[in-house]
């Protein structure tokens, strides 16, 4: 079936309202939830998004559909991918590319010394205690390296990566867009959720102008079962508004700060919604009902 062209992609108004009003980052909202069935056009919405970014506002943008890493599950994998597409909107990553350079020689005392003069200090110890624990001895003396050893340059590469993406993205905008979350592997998830979207992303919102896009089937409630309860308030549960019932709409009003509405000034901002009224509406109604509550 051929794609939709990402200038055609229509009734998404929901997505790219709420999508354009993250991009300001001033809150700590930096996780936009794109969740609805199979075959109703979440793929399409990322594409449209990535449009946006391309075009309309110059910012690093990638865009990763893990139905494509089935194969290849692999964090550094995955990290890889991430580089070359944001590299391409101008996003800087030395770190991680003078370590994965290093890694590329298959040298221990190469690839240790490009780390202690990267990171001011020795490489963590391999689980046998050698892989990078070289001490004294001479550049000269070879060092195998194993498997082992090139786990652990993959792990430091990685981390190189996410500290470089943090300082690359404290200056303007970079938007990571995952597709297909449910296709991830478990490792790939629990990398996804907890290493980069809590610690990295959420953890430090107010360092950086990142964006986090995540699209599949159910996957609020996959988010919200792996972040604690602090994190879940900066998760944008922004289905597309053609599938909005009531606890949607209630739960977009809370993370905007409406949380004393009745579930009749609820049901009327669904009516508005319903009818075609824009969120910015929506909201502009809800902060009425609670302005003239208070008067």
């Amino acid at each position: 079936m051929a794609r939709v062209d990402e200038t055609r992609i229509i009734d998404r108004d929901a997505e790219v309202e709420v999508f354009e009003s993250m991009l300001r980052c001033d809150t700590p909202r930096r996780v936009l939830v794109v969740s609805d069935k199979s075959g109703m056009g979440k793929s399409d919405v990322l594409r449209l998004l990535r449009y946006k970014c391309d075009y309309n506002f110059d910012f690093p943008v990638t865009l990763l559909d893990f139905k494509d890493f089935e194969s290849k599950p692999q964090i550094f994998a995955v990290v890889s991918h991430l580089r070359e597409e944001l590299g391409g909107g101008g996003a800087e990553f030395p770190s991680f590319d003078d370590l994965n350079g290093a890694r590329a020689f298959g040298n221990v005392h190469y690839f240790t010394e490009r780390l202690n003069a990267r990171v001011g200090g020795m490489a963590s110890i391999g689980a046998d205690g050698t892989i990078f624990n070289i001490g004294n001895i001479p550049p000269e003396h070879p060092v195998e390296w194993n498997e082992e050893a090139e786990s652990q340059a993959r792990t430091k590469c990685v981390e190189a990566f996410l500290v470089d993406l943090v300082t690359s993205s404290s200056q303007r905008q970079h938007v990571l867009l995952f597709d297909s979350l449910e296709k991830a592997t478990e490792e790939l998830e629990r990398w996804l959720c907890l290493n980069l979207i809590r610690r990295w992303v959420l953890g430090r919102w107010e360092s950086h102008n990142l964006i986090v896009v995540v699209a599949g089937q159910a996957v609020a409630g996959r988010l919200k079962g792996r972040l604690r309860p602090e994190y879940r308030k900066c998760i944008e549960p922004s289905a597309s508004l053609r599938s909005w019932g009531r606890p949607q709409v209630a739960a977009f009003l809370e993370v905007h700060g409406f949380t004393s509405l009745t579930a009749g000034e609820v049901a009327a901002i669904h009516t508005l919604i319903g009818e075609g009224h824009t969120l910015a509406v929506a909201l502009t109604f809800a902060k009425t009902l609670v302005e003239d509550r208070v008067a």
